[in-house]
């Protein structure tokens, strides 16, 4: 591997003298580190500082907001010298990781290159400025069978609506062998996200997915409608993120109907929607099912408010839930306490978090006995920090005399 290192990097040099950049020295580092570390230690070494050399091939982390990079972000005359060096070496890049770069849709024929030569099994892609023009041959090299990607995020791209549907039929095609993909935040329509969940009910290998923050505009739940039909029968998705998708009381029921015989999926997160009492007490109805396994529920930013107290309810029966997302929830001091009550003979939750809402005296003292009790001692995660105000060495005079608690966020 050592003269196989050396190769590379001379190849890539090359590479960038022909497209006329400057080669980057991170990229040099990590492939000089995985042949040092195929070689001292049987092909495996410890990550560090970004890359990682393994037997299957090299991980390459090229963070666009990194310090390194910040002021140098990898354009797309540099990942075509990345590309060719690639090509013409056959080295393997297991993993590629370049968000927070410069990347446009004349970059595609290098992605292509990537995939099928370094024989990438992860691609991220996220935060850069990919249009449906880089989409299009990278489903089609997916599609084609000729890849073994397994992990694509490309949220935060402006894929719009043409590049998921792009998309689609790669997931509907028997030969799919992606696990993980990410589309949040990438201008995806209701014609788009029609075709992905109608592509999901053929599919049988995926198991995370991310359509955050759609272009969803309609009050009738459709897509909510679609994706829970597919929710319902499929067979390995076990993360699913649908945040920002105008869900409202009626697509929580939706879902948690679809979900009621479901013991697959695990994880469940619909921050930022526009869920409350009704659709609370839904999701909670689905955490008493005996056949529910989720184990995260992510309901931060929905107007939840009174309907915490269906779900404080379900945690004095449900055994699989760890992780419980209720931050700007618009909760009140009541159903805070309630919420407190419930979790103080509840053994499963392990993580929580209610930053935002509306602690009173009430809920204030139970939570600082709560933290200070069980969640100390069974090392709960919470995002607030309850203190008597009194005891703070800034306290006021009049802090001092109401010893009140007081809940501040975890920084």
């Amino acid at each position: 591997m050592p003269g196989a290192a050396d190769e590379f990097v001379e190849t890539y040099r090359a590479a960038c003298n022909a497209c006329g950049v400057t080669a980057y020295e991170e990229i040099v580092e990590a492939v000089q580190h995985h042949g040092k570390g195929l070689e001292e230690k049987g092909g495996e070494v410890e990550e560090g500082k970004g890359q990682c050399a393994s037997a299957r091939g090299l991980r390459l982390a090229l963070h666009g907001n990194s310090l390194k990079l910040f002021s140098n972000r990898i354009q797309n005359t540099d990942l075509q010298a990345l590309a060719a060096a690639v090509k013409e070496t056959g080295i393997l890049v297991e993993e590629l990781d370049l968000r927070f770069n410069q990347l446009t849709g004349q970059c595609a024929q290098a992605l292509v290159d990537l995939v099928m030569f370094g024989q990438l099994q992860k691609l991220v892609l996220a935060s850069n400025e990919l249009c449906a023009q880089a989409i299009g041959p990278l489903a089609e090299v997916i599609l084609s069978g000729k890849s073994s990607l397994t992990h694509l995020d490309l949220s935060h791209n402006p894929i719009g609506s043409a590049g998921g549907k792009a998309l689609a039929p790669c997931l509907s095609s028997p030969d799919c062998t992606l696990l993980s993909l990410h589309l949040g935040s990438t201008e995806q329509d209701t014609d788009s996200l029609v075709a992905l969940a109608c592509a999901l009910g053929q599919n049988s290998s995926l198991e995370i997915l991310n359509l955050d923050n759609a272009r969803v505009f309609s009050r009738d739940d459709e897509i909510t409608s679609h994706i829970a039909h597919v929710l319902s029968q499929h067979p390995t998705l076990q993360d699913v993120s649908l945040g920002q998708q105008q869900i409202r009381c009626a697509g929580a029921a939706i879902l948690s109907e679809a979900l009621f015989e479901n013991d697959r999926l695990r994880k469940l997160r619909l921050p930022g929607n526009q869920i409350s009492i009704a659709g609370a007490e839904s999701l909670a109805k689905l955490l008493l099912s005996p056949k529910c396994t989720i184990e995260l529920l992510d309901l931060e930013a929905n107007p939840v408010a009174k309907g915490t107290e269906a779900l404080s309810d379900a945690l004095a029966y449900t055994r699989t839930l760890r992780v419980l997302r209720l931050a700007h929830c618009s909760i009140v001091d009541s159903s805070l306490a309630r919420l407190a009550k419930r979790l103080a003979s509840n053994a499963s939750i392990t993580e929580l978090t209610l930053w935002g809402n509306h602690f009173g005296p009430t809920s204030s003292t139970l939570f600082y006995e709560l933290y200070h009790g069980r969640f100390k001692h069974c090392g709960v995660s919470i995002d607030i920090v309850p203190h008597v105000a009194s005891m703070l060495p800034d306290a006021t005079e009049k802090q001092k005399a109401n010893s009140q608690v007081q809940i501040a966020q975890r920084s």
